[in-house]
């Protein structure tokens, strides 16, 4: 089958099982969706387009007349997903972690929580999602023997977590103890500074970006009439 071709061809493969799941929460609950990201580190050009009457999800899919059909298409597409990323796992194909990141709610970062977290509901161990992120990547790049795992001579490029990653459901960045990069520590408190001055940079833009994106749409809505 297709899967098997896949799989002596040596192609990867990346679900991106976010997707579906998230157009899902979108057009059922906007306000809700909107309140469990991690606003402090959403760019401030996705904060505009997560948020109605920007968001192009919402506006095509969440009227009253065709939210409920859409959302229940969406999600049979989401479950679909999840059986084949299982089926491809066991037929030997390499995984790779994706988010779809550019669509309205799907953000770099704070989505490969969640898609990790996906790939073990769709039946993966912890260890393999979590290579999904790691390992696997730097294979796909052949880079193998100088990133992907912390073993001695590889880039001393490494996130440490407060818990362990392999045995949690669902990660986020509160979990981040500290980050290794170059290496170079960053601990918690320089983590939090850093967060305190994007965030502060990325609400001064987001106010900017509001005012030009309205007036683009007042503009578009009087050039309709």
């Amino acid at each position: 089958n297709a899967l098997q071709m896949v799989a002596e061809y040596d192609i990867s493969l990346t679900p991106h099982l976010l997707g579906y799941r998230e157009i899902v929460e979108e057009i059922e609950d906007i306000d809700a969706k909107l309140k469990n990201l991690d606003w402090e580190l959403t760019p401030p050009l996705a904060r505009v387009y997560a948020t109605p009457p920007y968001n192009g999800y919402v506006d095509d899919f969440g009227g009253d007349d065709i939210r409920e059909r859409a959302a229940a298409y969406f999600g049979r597409i989401a479950d679909v997903m999840a059986e084949l990323t299982l089926e491809a796992h066991e037929a030997g194909i390499m995984l790779l972690a994706g988010t779809d990141a550019g669509n309205p709610t799907m953000l770099p970062g704070q989505g490969l929580y969640r898609e990790l977290a996906l790939l073990r509901a769709a039946g993966l161990d912890g260890y393999d999602a979590l290579a999904a992120s790691t390992i696997n990547v730097a294979k796909l790049f052949g880079e193998e023997e100088e990133r992907g795992a912390v073993t001695p001579g590889k880039a001393a490029d490494i996130v440490l977590f407060a818990r362990n990653p392999v045995e949690v459901e669902l990660l986020s960045r509160d979990d981040v103890f500290a980050v290794i990069k170059d290496g170079f520590l960053f601990d918690r408190e320089r983590i939090d500074a850093e967060i305190a001055r994007v965030s502060a940079s990325y609400d001064a833009r987001e106010a900017q970006y509001l005012e030009v994106a309205s007036a683009a749409r007042e503009a578009q809505s009087e050039a309709a009439e």
